[in-house]
């Protein structure tokens, strides 16, 4: 906290996208990395045997670059809750990772699962199933997530509705 004797003390804190991704100081050299959204859901995909982080800015902001940099070098797994919020989080996260230098990008697709379901709802073995069926996250889908075209361009979504998979 600082404060003057003109004001009141405040707290001072880091903008929310510049602080460091939960459970970053843990990664492995080059190992794939799955980011999830929060800290249950980062220890649940742990708990599982993958190195994982949270992103710790909420679901309507997004890690910054330099928060994000500690993902460059490793094949990047991007787990969003079940929800358009969590999924544009996890959108904007792998576009600056992408526009970072980032080319093995990938997003998990949380097809029928219920709205919020994150990594945490689920088994060990529904975890391992999710991280391997992670879909590219290329080119095309950051052109079409920066153009505010959501999931356009998500491979295996022509035309779904923003769903992977369904027509």
């Amino acid at each position: 906290m600082v404060g003057t004797p003109q004001a009141a003390w405040a707290w001072v804190a880091e903008p929310l996208p510049e602080l460091p991704l939960y459970g970053s100081e843990r990664l492995p050299d080059d190992e794939l990395v799955v980011v999830c959204e929060g800290e249950k859901a980062a220890d649940a995909v742990f708990r599982a045997g993958f190195a994982s982080v949270g992103t710790v800015t909420g679901a309507s902001s997004a890690p910054g670059t330099a928060a994000l940099s500690v993902l460059l070098g490793h094949p990047v797994v991007f787990w969003p809750d079940a929800d358009d919020v969590g999924q544009a989080h996890m959108e904007r996260a792998g576009l600056r990772v992408l526009e970072a230098g980032g080319h093995d990008v990938r997003m998990v697709a949380p097809n029928g699962w219920a709205p919020g379901t994150d990594a945490a709802d689920l088994s060990e073995a529904e975890i391992v199933a999710a991280i391997a069926g992670a879909l590219p996250w290329d080119a095309a889908a950051r052109d079409a997530a920066a153009g505010g075209s959501r999931r356009a361009g998500v491979p295996g979504c022509d035309g779904c509705g923003g769903v992977p998979g369904q027509s």
